[in-house]
């Protein structure tokens, strides 16, 4: 069997063309695949660790930082309360959002201690309202 030329020019380009499809086809396939397991990441570890520091900003700067301002003065009992009540009202649905989200390693050890300790801080809360109350 004799193959002109030309048959095997054709042939050839037949074979690189497949081959470039197939290329394109593996890249698309791997893409597709990277962008799944990214978008996982961001579910299971980015969105998360927002919501946890969005519950320690409310905590430190909303409620710590209105505590301290109406100490000093720089704002009144009833700007302070109402700081605070807006932290409380973000908090719950952040923590419970982020309770509710796959954990591993650390957070495993560490979630239930903090889980723990926050009646003692609500119970801290509520004697900061009232003693801003009585103001």
């Amino acid at each position: 069997m004799n193959l002109t030329i030309k048959a095997r020019l054709i042939g050839s380009l037949a074979a690189l063309g497949v081959g470039m499809v197939a290329i394109g086809a593996s890249g698309l396939v791997s893409t597709s695949i990277g962008q799944a397991k990214m978008q996982t990441v961001i579910a299971d570890r980015v969105l998360p660790m927002q919501q946890l520091k969005a519950v320690s900003d409310l905590y430190a700067v909303n409620i710590v930082d209105a505590a301290h301002k109406a100490r000093g003065g720089s704002i009144t009992p009833a700007d302070a309360q109402n700081r605070i009540n807006e932290a409380r009202s973000k908090i719950t649905p952040n923590w419970d959002a982020y309770s509710k989200t796959e954990m591993s390693g650390d957070e495993l050890v560490i979630v239930p201690k903090l889980k723990a300790a926050l009646p003692a801080a609500d119970a801290a809360i509520d004697q900061l309202q009232t003693i801003l109350r009585s103001t």
